[in-house]
């Protein structure tokens, strides 16, 4: 059986709304070994990202998130295959997708989670599509 995204996703992340600050993501990945962020409406609908590298960028910890995140985002169905996070990443030099089931976010995916996949041995033939 082909491993799916579901297979490889941190289910449930941690996330913030647009009106969080740099502090609080801060914060939040002090507290939890995680390097990204999805950023959501209050339906949960995603709206960005944030990562490490982007609070490296910020001064202030007061600025709202909105004004940090990266806006244009990549998203994978949790029933995708792990093939297609990994295109996305490759073709876009990104490191995190966000997961959604219809609109809402359910998961993130990073780089890290793809190669633990690899290393594990459930990916064992080359990467299909180009």
């Amino acid at each position: 059986m082909k491993p799916t995204i579901d297979d490889v996703m941190v289910a449930n992340p941690i996330a913030l709304s647009r009106n969080d600050t740099v502090g609080r993501a801060r914060e939040v990945m002090k507290e939890h070994p995680i390097s990204a962020l999805p950023v959501e409406d209050e339906d949960g609908h995603p709206l960005g990202i944030v990562t490490k590298t982007d609070l490296l960028a910020a001064d202030q910890d007061d600025v709202p998130i909105a004004r940090l995140m990266t806006a244009g985002i990549y998203t994978v169905a949790r029933d995708d295959g792990p093939d297609h996070a990994a295109r996305l990443m490759r073709r876009h030099g990104i490191h995190h997708v966000i997961v959604i089931e219809g609109r809402t976010v359910c998961g993130i995916v990073s780089s890290l989670d793809l190669l633990r996949l690899v290393e594990s041995g459930a990916i064992t033939t080359p990467i299909e599509g180009e």
